[in-house]
């Protein structure tokens, strides 16, 4: 028993040793095709500062509303609080459907007081805060050490790391208790829109605060786009502060249970995509509904993923069979399946199309005259040669002797003009001229 646990160790140790290469492989792979086209910086005017946002993405604004940043056009947007803003030069809404690119970190933010604006909608003196480029932070910088810098409304610059202030302007107010809470909800969205996982509880906070008016399921999908462009070591969140944001607060008490899912969901995964022969999620459903019924048992769906090999014990095992069941049946559907564990569509499709071409590699037709079992791909049968329309098939090469005419109906070689068995010449033979 001994050296049999020590190699399925050493099995397993090598698998993900290989799986580990084949990520790497396929991380470089997916950098390398990242689109760079329209990257170059658009230079806008300082004076911009001088005038209130307008927060569109149309037009020629340099800024435009945290609210509407999306990496791709099926990217719900969230609710950020109004005053965030994102430069246009970070990231431009017009390379959406222009293929992937990387996306940058979020490192420098102007903090910026437009000009007083009274009205309904806006405070006097409202703050901003931007997410802007690393050469718009050093422009800025450098503007705000000229004389040019007293004209413009004050602004200032701030690390997103660490919150940390980097330069300021002459006239710029430092934030009051109010303002200071703004300035940690940003530092918190900067936080989120890095894909980064691990937050104090205080960020948390906030954040959670600032997204309130946005589901979860909008906000997992918005995290997970925006860290496809990445490259990052860890994709689990399941196991980290960040699972609240992606978890209604009446069900925090099952994220540790949820992140055992997800930690399976991405081994399940891995065993029917990067494995040297993948398994087949169609038939190891098939093979564990042995009373065909269309759904799963809680036994019959942990059989299911013990069978894959996935590495987990029978008890994290136990806690996923019990979140799969969605509508609490005590049995698992199809779509329940598809839908706990993530299975691409492509993979679906796929095995669609495998079956369906060996199920035209094993069908089978009767020939009517002899009733023997041909392939789908014999036109003839191999007994008799009659063909799967119950006519006997003559290949092209040959001619028939017909039976019509008291022929034997052997198949005689065209350049022959009478049958080489019962010599009964060719029908068509009255036709040749000699």
């Amino acid at each position: 028993d001994e050296s049999l646990n020590a190699e399925v160790v050493h099995e397993n140790e090598q698998e993900a040793e290989e799986e580990a290469e084949e990520e790497a492989e396929e991380e470089q792979q997916k950098v390398s095709a990242f689109t760079r086209d329209d990257e170059q910086p658009n230079p806008w005017d300082i004076e911009n500062l001088n005038k209130y946002p307008n927060r569109t993405t149309a037009g020629e604004e340099a800024f435009y509303s945290m609210c509407d940043f999306q990496v791709r056009s099926s990217q719900p947007k969230l609710s950020f609080p109004e005053y965030q803003l994102i430069s246009d030069n970070f990231f431009r809404p017009r390379w959406i459907g222009m293929g992937d690119r990387k996306l940058k970190n979020a490192t420098m933010l102007l903090e910026w007081l437009p000009p007083h604006y009274t009205s309904e909608q806006h405070e006097v003196g409202e703050r901003f805060f931007v997410c802007i480029s690393l050469a718009e932070a050093e422009t800025l910088r450098r503007v705000l050490h000229t004389k040019q810098v007293t004209e413009l409304s004050p602004y200032a610059l701030r690390n997103v790391e660490d919150g940390a202030l980097i330069d300021i302007a002459p006239k710029f107010k430092c934030e009051d208790k109010r303002n200071e809470e703004k300035t940690q909800t940003t530092l918190a969205c900067m936080k989120f829109l890095n894909n980064s996982m691990f937050f104090k509880n205080e960020e948390l906070t906030l954040l959670l605060k600032a997204l309130a008016n946005s589901r979860c399921e909008d906000r997992l999908t918005f995290f997970e786009d925006c860290l496809r462009l990445r490259r990052r070591e860890r994709h689990l969140w399941g196991d980290t502060p960040l699972a609240k944001v992606f978890t209604d607060s009446s069900e925090w008490h099952l994220i540790k249970s949820k992140a055992t899912l997800q930690q399976v969901t991405s081994a399940f995964y891995r065993a029917i995509t990067k494995r040297a022969s993948p398994v087949d999620p169609v038939e190891v459903f098939s093979r564990a509904d042995d009373d065909n019924d269309g759904t799963l048992t809680y036994n019959q769906l942990q059989r299911l993923l013990e069978s894959m090999n996935l590495g987990f014990s029978a008890a994290d095992l136990v806690i996923v069979v019990r979140l799969a069941d969605k509508d609490h049946r005590g049995k698992i559907s199809w779509e329940d399946y598809v839908q706990t564990f993530r299975i691409p569509k492509e993979v679906l499709e796929k095995n669609d199309t495998d079956d369906m071409e060996l199920d035209n590699q094993n069908a089978r037709w009767q020939c009517s005259n002899c009733t023997y079992i041909n392939f789908a791909y014999d036109q003839q049968c191999e007994i008799c040669g009659y063909g799967w329309n119950g006519q006997i098939h003559v290949p092209n090469d040959k001619w028939m002797c017909d039976p019509s005419f008291g022929g034997c109906t052997y198949f005689n070689p065209k350049t022959q003009f009478y049958c080489d068995v019962c010599n009964k010449s060719k029908p068509d033979l009255i036709f040749v001229r000699f």
